[in-house]
């Protein structure tokens, strides 16, 4: 690991080029660094328990999925990131693609499943074991890690989205000070009736803000979004974008409109309080 969070600069030291990113259309510049296991919007990558295996603090494996919308575009990798892996099993459209699925583990063995389908068990090095060729369909992916006696240690999995498409806004406040600073991060996802965040069905989502404070920034974490951070749109990245709403000077309270094409309108109200 080089970097806990990502930033600003450094543009691309850590970025994953695909051969897409030259198309017309997806070759904004990159603008961040691309480095960090956790990325620019907070969200943490499946790298992360890696680090918590190996420093001791869980025996779950980790589940790490090259993304499928990007199977067989691959470009070239950095040494200072070697992996664009998402903690993710839902990617609709995608299904019959085939992609690379790395096992964070601390066992002497990892064993990969889909659907109960075993991609076999295999020797963990460094705390992690590489599986190619993974097809991808709809359902359940399972890690399972193995002691030296071949005893199950621990398992996690991840799970397909299921149901139409709906937006998940969550805001990290519901009350902020009005002293023009406060700030309140809005996560926003694109999800199954079961709150799983889907991977693949990216779309332009538009945001309003009214009342006792503004807009400060909304954007995702795709490094070459090629877009204004003071849009009132933008395009989820992997699913996910990110608001951010600062509180004015007066009391009263903030009204958030996030809306999509056929996902309706989801609001959030945040009180704003004197000092």
């Amino acid at each position: 690991m080089w970097t806990g969070w990502d930033y600003l600069g450094e543009a691309g030291i850590g970025t994953v080029r695909y051969k897409s990113y030259k198309k017309p259309g997806n070759d904004a510049p990159i603008i961040s660094g691309g480095c960090g296991v956790i990325d620019i919007c907070g969200k943490i990558r499946p790298e992360v328990q890696w680090n918590k295996l190996i420093w001791g603090l869980t025996n779950t494996p980790g589940i790490g999925v090259e993304p499928l919308t990007h199977a067989g575009d691959l470009g070239s990798v950095s040494m200072w990131r070697d992996t664009d892996a998402v903690g993710s099993w839902s990617w609709s459209g995608c299904e019959g693609r085939k992609t690379k699925v790395t096992v964070y583990s601390n066992g002497a063995e990892a064993e990969l499943l889909v659907n109960g389908k075993s991609y076999g068990r295999k020797t963990t090095k460094e705390c992690k074991t590489v599986f190619k060729n993974v097809r991808y369909e709809e359902g359940t992916i399972t890690a399972v890690s193995y002691d030296v006696q071949g005893k199950e240690i621990s398992r996690n999995a991840l799970k397909t989205a299921k149901g139409k498409t709906v937006l998940a806004v969550d805001a990290e406040k519901t009350e902020l000070l009005a002293d023009g600073q406060d700030l309140c991060y809005l996560n926003i996802d694109l999800v199954g009736e079961d709150g799983i965040t889907k991977s693949s069905e990216d779309m332009p989502i538009s945001i309003e803000v009214s009342g006792a404070g503004t807009l400060q920034a909304f954007g995702s974490a795709k490094p070459n979004m090629g877009e204004d951070f003071h849009s009132r749109q933008h395009t989820t990245y992997y699913g996910k974008a990110q608001a951010v709403i600062r509180a004015g000077e007066k009391s009263g309270n903030i009204l958030v409109k996030v809306s999509g094409e056929g996902l309706g309108t989801k609001e959030v109200s945040i009180h704003v309080k004197e000092k």
